[in-house]
């Protein structure tokens, strides 16, 4: 009751408010629009149909297949100094637009829209050997594997805990007490997307690839100690955690390429540390 009245009592959280706060959730800012799929060298371009829009994705190089996916309001390209090093190690990469992202079709996405193109992918495009993702991404990475996506490896940088982490942030900036962002959560969850749901320790406990999370200490978009979280409760993850790589910058640097190839060449479960 008193959740109901504090909605009647605040305009702030009248339904059309909370549906343009959730549109604005679920809404990349304009830069999230980079054509960068282009970047790739010597990349066959295809668009593949999904039920979230034409999804542009870039193929490229030849062995085990290896599946890039950036962050949000990433791009590609984010991801391209690790596809070269995969690709001249002998993979197959191929590398995708989010929904709402880069050259891919849409105006809205989550996690869980993501999830479902990875999944597309997989059918279409794989099978995959590995994926390899960054932040949001590698939070829609959890819950592809969760409905089944198909893979061996999982390489996760700088991947969040919890989905709904973001969520309270958008709420305070958004002026939103703890009532108002409970509703917001409902508003979404109208819409099928519980953003509770998506909880990387949770998935993590359930699932049975040989993983490796990879995080930089100074990451001040995603704290480190997600990443533990995460891997503390994976089966055999390991975690290498390093200063200096920022939030993105981690993506290019020789540590990550380094550790990322090598743990993809290796036969076997991986090894907790």
């Amino acid at each position: 009751m008193r959740h109901e009245s504090a909605l009647l009592e605040n305009p702030a959280l009248a339904p059309a408010r909370l549906e343009t706060l959730a549109n604005a959730f679920l809404t990349p800012s304009p830069r999230a629009r980079q054509a960068t799929l282009d970047r790739f060298p010597g990349a066959t371009r295809r668009r593949l149909r999904t039920r979230h829009g034409d999804i542009a994705m870039a193929e490229f190089g030849a062995g085990p297949g290896v599946l890039l996916v950036h962050g949000w309001e990433g791009a590609a390209a984010d991801m391209l100094a690790l596809g070269q090093r995969l690709a001249g190690a002998g993979h197959r990469v191929v590398a995708f637009d989010l929904p709402a992202h880069g050259e891919s079709d849409g105006e809205r996405t989550s996690p869980f829209a993501c999830a479902e193109v990875m999944q597309a992918l997989g059918a279409a495009s794989g099978p995959f050997a590995a994926v390899v993702a960054h932040s949001v991404g590698a939070a829609a990475t959890l819950e592809a594997l969760r409905g089944g996506l198909q893979v061996g490896r999982v390489v996760l940088i700088g991947a969040p805990a919890r989905y709904r982490d973001y969520l309270n942030a958008f709420g305070r900036a958004a002026g939103l007490d703890d009532h108002g962002t409970e509703a917001l959560r409902a508003a979404l969850a109208n819409r099928g997307i519980d953003v509770a749901a998506l909880d990387g320790p949770r998935i993590a406990a359930g699932l049975s690839q040989a993983a490796l999370f990879i995080h930089s200490a100074d990451d001040r978009v995603v704290p480190i100690g997600d990443a533990r979280e995460n891997a503390a409760a994976w089966p055999g993850a390991r975690l290498l955690a390093f200063e200096g790589g920022g939030h993105r910058r981690v993506l290019a640097e020789e540590r990550t390429l380094a550790a990322s190839v090598a743990f993809l060449a290796a036969e076997g479960p991986a090894r907790g540390d």
